[in-house]
């Protein structure tokens, strides 16, 4: 079992080109303590899907608007959290219905099948990804 420890707080505008470089930054540091390249290519995914959906359905793309973003590693849990500035969305996971204030969902039945656990509360999106790869 891997012991990591590591925490990130931050925030980004709703411009692609910013988060695009943002997302790049975060995962260059956590290429520096995990190995595995799926869990990276993984993180990676979920992160892209979650901000940009933030900035473009939730912040609807409004430069003043920034989305938030959360990681914590504690032993073999990643945590990441993202929050926009929008009213948010109802999802339900078992059947892939977005509600309210989504478009398709189409981003969050994937960041669900690349999560160990998914939760949704309003415009805030929690991903819970096992990172321990060892048997």
């Amino acid at each position: 079992m891997i012991a990591i420890e590591y925490a990130f707080k931050g925030m980004v505008c709703s411009e692609l080109n910013f988060i695009q470089e943002f997302i790049d930054e975060i995962i260059s540091e956590l290429k520096e303590i995990i190995s595995d390249e799926d869990i990276i290519f993984d993180t990676r995914l979920i992160m892209s899907e979650l901000i940009f959906n933030g900035a473009i359905h939730g912040n609807k793309m409004r430069l003043s608007k920034s989305v938030r973003l959360n990681v914590s590693i504690k032993g073999s849990k990643m945590i990441i959290n993202v929050e926009d500035e929008g009213r948010g969305c109802c999802y339900n996971p078992d059947d892939g219905i977005v509600s309210d204030n989504c478009e398709t969902g189409r981003g969050l039945i994937l960041v669900a099948g690349l999560s160990d656990e998914l939760l949704i509360h309003k415009n805030s999106v929690t991903v819970i990804k096992n990172i321990d790869s060892s048997p």
